[in-house]
């Protein structure tokens, strides 16, 4: 059995060529070490058939199989790697585009953003004028809106201090109707009191001289005398009393009946810088009285 010895004595040496070949070959492509551990399989059970059918024929076929699917195998595993070096070239060339791109379109935005402060710089410049003149009316506006509140202001502190006045001037009206009314009502109770305490003085001399029996003549001189005292003392509006016994001194005295004074203390008395020291009448009150 020479012809089922040669493909078992060449199976061992071809297997480990291909075995190493397929090895090297994984390393490199994705899927080339598959495909020849695939055709050793194939060549194995070929020949496993062959051993067991006794059947040269088709163990030669197996053989001549097996052999042109490792010369495949290797031409597949040089494209593969001719392709890989493709790959890295072309990934290389690809990388170098990329960077050469970026720093293109680094320079085209600096480029585009310097353009852009030029042209806005330009266009301040554009629009200087207007935008001072727009300022300055601004300004005017604002000026004139200040002296219209200024002056609304001023008016209405006007009216307020006009209004103030009115009030403060009714306010002394009527407190001076009041003091006025006052000083009337005073007047009027004190002339009546006045008038009441001179008829009490005349009757009082009607009753003092009936008192002491004087007869007309010394009647006479004494009603003469006093009228003309009470001449003299009505060329005196007002007087200070200085004698004490016409009064308290230095009590002020006001104009009453024609001779008489009347003082703070509600006294009446004739001034004694009219009569003598020793001739002076006055009243405490309405009743009564003393010399």
């Amino acid at each position: 059995m020479p012809s089922t010895s040669a493909p078992s004595s060449e199976e061992p040496g071809d297997q480990e060529r291909d075995r190493a070949a397929a090895d090297k070959l994984q390393g490199q492509s994705p899927g080339c070490g598959d495909l020849v551990h695939k055709n050793t399989r194939l060549l194995m059970r070929s020949l496993v058939s062959v051993f067991r059918q006794q059947d040269v024929v088709t163990g030669a076929r197996a053989f001549y199989a097996w052999k042109h699917g490792s010369m495949q195998s290797k031409r597949d595993a040089q494209h593969a790697a001719k392709l890989e070096a493709t790959l890295e070239t072309l990934q290389a060339s690809h990388q170098e585009e990329r960077t050469k791109h970026k720093v293109e379109l680094q320079a085209a935005q600096q480029q585009a953003k310097d353009a852009q402060m030029a042209h806005q710089a330009s266009l301040r410049e554009d629009h200087r004028p207007r935008m001072e003149a727009v300022e300055e009316t601004h300004r005017q506006e604002l000026a004139a809106a200040e002296q219209r509140l200024r002056g609304a202001l001023l008016a209405d502190h006007s009216q307020e201090k006009q209004a103030m006045q009115q009030r403060f001037q009714l306010q002394a009206d009527e407190a001076l109707a009041r003091h006025q009314a006052e000083q009337q009502e005073l007047r009027t109770g004190l002339q009546q009191r006045i008038d009441n305490a001179a008829a009490e003085i005349e009757e009082l001399k009607r009753h003092q001289a009936a008192a002491v029996g004087q007869d007309a003549q010394p009647q006479l001189e004494f009603e003469e005398e006093e009228e003309d005292d009470e001449a003299a003392c009505s060329d005196h509006p007002l007087l200070m009393l200085t004698d004490t016994a016409c009064g308290t001194r230095g009590d002020e005295i006001l104009l009453g009946p024609a001779g008489w004074r009347h003082s703070r203390n509600d006294e009446l008395c004739c001034a004694v810088d009219c009569l003598p020291a020793s001739y002076c009448l006055f009243f405490l009150g309405r009743g009564g009285g003393s010399t």
